[in-house]
């Protein structure tokens, strides 16, 4: 019966979907972007299911993000996540040798203002763009900070390239290493390798791995870092 009413109900979307698009079709005075449209039909349907963890990129922001993510990027070096609760850009580490590290950029910090707009205006994905640029250009933004955010700074930080580190590691003591993973690209787990073997060999005994502000990142590099640290079995 959960099946029917599923299926029901599911019909009927697509049918109230279907007639705003042939009412768009005979009476739209503009031109219909067919591609952009179809983007937006699943931004819709994500944002319709109320799931905040989910996100959507078509075929050339997936291509941008995957060459990020392997080599690299220009931009101030920060690692974000959409703040939903207070309609801001979080962020959620600093990459290391970077502008925004340079500059004061916080973890936690909330950008709620990208130039004179607002980030809840904007939207998150149309204002992260914002913070990308050509290299030796600003990008301005204002940020929030503080227990209860009341605290606002200015920032304006001139673009680099940044290198893409995802992992960094220290000892802790005379037995104990500590590696830190700050977002999963496509070589975390080469990394992670390097890491462990490392501080291995400078004699650590036990191995704590710090995830905190991790925003995720590429499936493939999250396997593959599991499947070396974890006991034969499934993954997923």
């Amino acid at each position: 019966r959960a099946q029917l009413r599923a299926f029901v109900s599911q019909n009927q979307a697509f049918e109230k979907l279907a007639y705003v698009d042939e009412l768009y079709r005979q009476l739209y005075v503009g031109e219909i972007d067919e591609e952009q449209l179809g983007d937006y039909l699943i931004l819709g349907y994500i944002a319709g299911t109320g799931d905040k963890y989910a996100s959507y990129m078509n075929a050339e922001q997936f291509e941008e993000y995957i060459q990020s993510s392997a080599s690299g990027m220009v931009g101030v070096g920060i690692h974000v996540v959409n703040n939903t609760e207070y309609d801001a850009i979080e962020v959620v580490s600093v990459m290391p040798d970077s502008p925004a590290l340079e500059a004061g950029v916080q973890p936690g910090d909330l950008i709620y203002k990208i130039g004179e707009e607002s980030v809840a205006e904007l939207g998150y994905e149309t204002a992260v763009n914002r913070m990308v640029g050509e290299e030796g250009t600003v990008a301005e933004f204002s940020v929030r900070r503080g227990e209860a955010y009341e605290e606002s700074i200015d920032f304006k930080i001139e673009r680099k390239k940044v290198e893409s580190t995802t992992v960094t590691y220290r000892m802790f003591d005379d037995s104990i290493g500590i590696i830190r993973i700050l977002e999963f690209a496509s070589n975390t787990n080469e990394s992670v390798k390097e890491a462990v073997e490392a501080l291995r060999s400078e004699g650590a005994q036990k191995l704590i791995f710090d995830v905190r502000y991790n925003p995720g990142g590429e499936l493939t590099g999250i396997v593959k870092t599991l499947d070396y640290l974890l006991p034969e079995g499934p993954i997923i």
